[in-house]
């Protein structure tokens, strides 16, 4: 009879069995974490800081003086979107095989015409919520412009209503009601807080108009890009022979529409600003 090994010793331990809600294991079991906690944190966390370390980068310069651009830090992360898909696409389609990398990328791009097409909508999508987000955070206070974009989560439930024929609790409704709730008081708020003083109604009014655009794309581009996520799940649970496109395949798309469309973009926006010499500076 073989012996059952017992449970290897850690201070943390990863368990996702599909038996059990994936959790992180501290002190050898003692401590036990949903994963989904920590996931919900850790957005938390990133959304917060995004917003003040963007806001902090757009009022301080460098001690050079220069400030970087805002549409040619977009095209960047465009990039680094692009290289991060790559690697994974050669970790997990391509085993770690360079030589399999472009024929990986082939079945990634053609395997899934189809949904790739509909991924171009997400991308253009996201491409301008990228840049509309720098233009409400340079003229919106901080705490305004974080409560407006989080509109995106009302957004993004409206469209998966409509797109995703989702149904939601009376729970999440409530929410929904409560964020634009909350929405509402901010600006009234914020009248008699003489800490961040507004730049006048025009500008307000710019900032605010593309805070909700960017809400707006972010909602629909999420739904659309999920609606094709969705039905790739579906074609590998119904048993589908073929290969099926990974995330970082719809990823690498996402992230050529972004540089195809961002760079005459930031090109034509900022042409007198960005630096001869180098692109990447992305000096003034």
């Amino acid at each position: 009879m073989d012996q059952l090994q017992p449970k290897r010793p850690g201070f943390i331990r990863v368990v996702d069995d599909n038996v059990s809600i994936p959790h992180i294991e501290l002190f050898n079991g003692s401590l036990t974490i949903p994963l989904r906690y920590i996931s919900l944190s850790l957005l938390v966390l990133k959304a917060v800081c995004v917003v003040l370390c963007t806001r902090l980068s757009l009022m301080f310069p460098a001690k050079d003086g220069c400030k970087f651009i805002p549409s040619v830090a977009v095209v960047c992360s465009e990039f680094i979107k692009l290289s991060v898909s790559l690697f994974m696409v050669f970790i997990f389609t391509a085993k770690k095989d360079i030589k399999s990398l472009p024929n990986a990328l082939y079945k990634e791009i053609t395997s899934d015409v189809r949904g790739n097409l509909i991924v171009l909508i997400p991308g253009v999508l996201f491409l301008f919520q990228n840049n509309l987000l720098y233009i409400s955070l340079k003229r919106l206070p901080a705490a305004l412009y974080q409560v407006m974009y989080q509109l995106k989560i009302l957004t993004t439930t409206l469209f998966s209503v409509l797109i995703l024929k989702r149904r939601l609790s009376f729970t999440r409704w409530f929410a929904c009601f409560l964020l634009v709730f909350g929405v509402v008081l901010i600006p009234k708020k914020l009248k008699g807080s003489p800490a961040e003083p507004l730049s006048g109604t025009t500008e307000f009014i710019i900032g605010l108009l593309a805070a909700l655009s960017s809400s707006f794309t972010s909602g629909l581009g999420a739904v659309v890009l999920e609606k094709v996520l969705k039905d790739t799940d579906e074609r590998a649970q119904s048993g589908e022979n073929g290969f099926l496109p990974t995330v970082w395949g719809r990823n690498i798309i996402l992230a050529l529409v972004g540089i195809s469309l961002g760079t005459p973009i930031a090109y034509l926006s900022s042409k007198e600003l960005i630096n001869p010499v180098s692109y990447t500076h992305l000096t003034l």
